[in-house]
């Protein structure tokens, strides 16, 4: 063990869930070296969950990387990731919501990016049940760069 970098056996990914998350599908988490070091978000926000089709959609079975996903509400990082995270935060800071440095990536001048990977998690094993917020008049709806798999089994 070098550092601050668990051994495998020890750095099993976690799933992190916000009040708003549906898991559609269970996760194999058989491959947490892979995903070392990576943010991997899981789905998208949707108003009504019943207009996407998770079981057609099937289970999710590939990682692909992003350059940004909106919401947190549902992710999966290894204490390594955590660790990254953490020190990236002291080490850099912000000012700014974490969604936004982690997930969106939306940088205002001057800003300095995450240097931790974010990927997606297809076919979608969760989404964000959007309903009324309780800190905004409208909670937002956008999701950016839709996967395929996701609009293909999503009715309007």
């Amino acid at each position: 063990m070098h550092g601050n970098t668990l051994p495998a056996s020890l750095n099993d990914p976690v799933v992190v869930l916000e009040h708003d998350a549906i898991m559609l599908h269970p996760i194999k988490t058989d491959a947490p070296l892979l995903w070392d070091n990576n943010i991997i978000a899981l789905g998208y926000k949707l108003t009504d969950p019943t207009k996407y089709d998770h079981i057609t959609a099937g289970r999710p079975n590939l990682v692909i990387p992003r350059k940004r996903h909106s919401g947190a509400h549902a992710y999966m990082i290894t204490p390594n990731t955590a660790r990254a995270l953490l020190k990236e935060l002291a080490e850099k800071g912000s000012q700014r919501a974490i969604d936004n440095f982690y997930f969106m990536r939306v940088n205002d001048p001057g800003d300095t990016e995450s240097d931790i990977p974010l990927s997606l998690m297809v076919p979608t094993p969760a989404i964000a049940w959007l309903r009324k917020s309780t800190i905004w008049e409208h909670p937002s709806t956008l999701n950016y760069d839709v996967h395929e798999s996701f609009s293909t089994h999503h009715s309007q």
